[in-house]
């Protein structure tokens, strides 16, 4: 289960906080990028990778798709095994900035699992926000 709140950051104060077996993170970077370099040490690490975008759009070539409706399940179930683990576990959430995605991940989380959010989520990227909802709504917390 896990502890009473929840806390998101940026990259580069995840990749400086200090490592604790009772300490699991989402760790979310961009597409084709190098995941961040997290100190050994954590209980569990889940790596993501996903835009920070609302819609799809092209930019220099560059195709931007907003999160997928598979990568949410992926964070769902993987904070659902958290939550239901016997050891009590701190939950961190971390993007580039500490904005946007991760902020959308924490509150999610915040709302799910009845936590307290360490941070200010009103930039939430709100595409995030919705696709974790959904997949939540296809999963219920407790399992089918």
């Amino acid at each position: 289960m896990f502890e009473s709140d929840v806390r998101f950051m940026s990259r580069a104060a995840a990749e400086q906080m200090a490592a604790s077996p009772g300490t699991v993170a989402v760790s979310i970077f961009e597409p084709g990028s190098e995941p961040a370099c997290l100190r050994e040490g954590f209980r569990d690490v889940l790596r993501v990778a996903f835009w920070d975008v609302v819609d799809p759009i092209e930019q220099a070539g560059i195709r931007y798709e907003p999160i997928t409706p598979e990568i949410a399940s992926m964070i769902v179930g993987w904070l659902d095994g958290w939550d239901e683990h016997p050891d009590s576990v701190r939950l961190i959430v971390h993007c580039r900035a500490g904005v946007s995605r991760s902020a959308a991940v924490a509150r999610f989380a915040a709302e799910r699992y009845g936590l307290d959010i360490r941070g200010d989520t009103r930039f939430a990227n709100i595409e995030v926000l919705r696709q974790l909802r959904r997949a939540a709504w296809l999963v219920p917390a407790g399992g089918e």
